[in-house]
């Protein structure tokens, strides 16, 4: 060996115990991360990531941020991220890990109003998704006490667009009307455009409900702008497959497939495959209307197949009902037969209501096809008398 090479052995030994010792300390002290640093800044990545869908990644900066700041250290830090990270579990459908996390390790120990106000506006949230919107509804009235007393503008925004969207749920609609316009006005305030668009988007849905699609497509169409430039790519698949059913429902089938195919490509990259099912779904019904029927089943069997990985037995059944009405059109009368026999297996078992219109109709339908003109007659008296009190919608919009 050399004697440079033994030299710069020797040097690379004495920098490995460097490294080591370096490391001993870090463990023992704590080594500061990025959110040591700047939390400021690591929160804001987390909830940008958060408001733009990507959950995993906001999930796990959330929890990096509570584990470097301690409750008892740094109590505000350590709430806002594990608000964020309660947020963020909602949003991936995990309600029940949040309310453990809302009603235990941060319950009777926020640091301040607009802290506690924002705990009580996700746990009254996750109690109108898992039992009552009374009780849920109740929660977000403190919640907006709080904040108002606070002055948290952005909690009160938030706070306002959910208590809406449960006034929606027990549909108290002018009070929700109130609630949403009043969070609009605070996210524009706010300068805050995740907050704009959904106030916006659920003005919009207020009034798909109420059947009123071209007054909530004037809401959608300024909602996918802000998403874009926001880059909330989930904010805008959603908004854009509503505004598919609004042109589905007003005839316009052109765009209402052209906005149900932007929304479900977009959905299944988000891996929100509940919502992407329901938007194959439409597409089938789109191609259903036009008289490709083909087209038709091979949408409805794509959905149908998503729904069932998914456990989701009511869509499953809706998907079945119109791929038997899909096969009628046909002539396929054994294969309609079929199907509309699972359909009704599926309502029956998921607690649905029977008789079902469209079931009775597709019944109808393949007695008459049958010969048996009798019994055809009996289903469509059935489903005649079934509607006097009001039609049952064959396809169903989602948020």
């Amino acid at each position: 060996m050399s004697l440079a090479t033994a030299h710069l052995t020797r040097h690379r030994a004495r920098l490995a115990r460097a490294g080591a010792a370096a490391l001993l300390i870090c463990l023992a002290l704590g080594c500061k991360g990025p959110a040591a640093r700047d939390p400021a800044g690591f929160y804001r990545s987390a909830l940008a990531e958060h408001r733009r869908g990507e959950y995993q990644s906001a999930l796990e900066k959330s929890r990096a941020g509570a584990a470097q700041f301690t409750a008892r250290e740094n109590p505000a830090w350590h709430w806002r991220f594990r608000l964020l990270e309660a947020e963020t579990l909602i949003s991936t459908g995990a309600a029940a890990e949040a309310s453990r996390l809302l009603d235990g390790a941060l319950a009777g120990a926020a640091p301040d109003r607009a802290l506690e106000a924002r705990r009580l506006l996700n746990l009254g949230w996750v109690r109108s998704l898992q039992t009552s919107h009374e009780e849920g509804l109740a929660l977000l009235e403190k919640a907006r006490v709080l904040a108002e007393e606070s002055g948290g503008g952005e909690v009160l925004a938030q706070v306002e667009i959910r208590r809406g969207t449960v006034l929606t749920y027990l549909k108290r609609q002018e009070e929700a009307e109130r609630s949403f316009q009043l969070s609009l006005s605070l996210a524009r305030g706010l300068q805050d455009p995740y907050l704009e668009g959904s106030a916006l988007g659920n003005l919009g849905f207020l009034r798909l409900n109420k059947g009123s699609y071209e007054e909530a497509i004037y809401y959608f169409e300024q909602v996918l702008p802000l998403a874009r430039r926001i880059r909330a790519p989930a904010l805008e698949a959603l908004t854009a497959g509503n505004l598919g059913w609004c042109y589905f429902r007003l005839g316009d089938l052109d765009k209402a497939a052209q906005r149900f195919e932007h929304s479900q490509s977009m959905l299944a990259g988000l891996g929100k495959l509940l919502e992407h099912q329901v938007h194959l779904g439409n597409l089938g019904s789109v191609w259903l209307i036009r008289g490709d029927y083909r087209k038709a089943i091979g949408y409805y069997e794509r959905a149908l197949a998503a729904a069932r990985r998914l456990n989701h037995q009511r869509s499953a059944g809706d998907w079945l009902s119109n791929l038997a009405t899909a096969h009628i059109e046909l002539g396929e009368i054994e294969t309609a037969a079929r199907l509309n026999r699972e359909a009704r297996e599926v309502r029956a078992a998921t607690g649905g209501k029977l008789p079902d219109a469209w079931l009775e109709v597709n019944e109808g339908r393949i007695l008459e096809a049958r010969g048996d003109a009798d019994g055809a007659a009996k289903r469509y008296l059935a489903v005649a008398e079934s509607l006097e009190a009001g039609p049952t919608a064959r396809f169903d919009a989602k948020s």
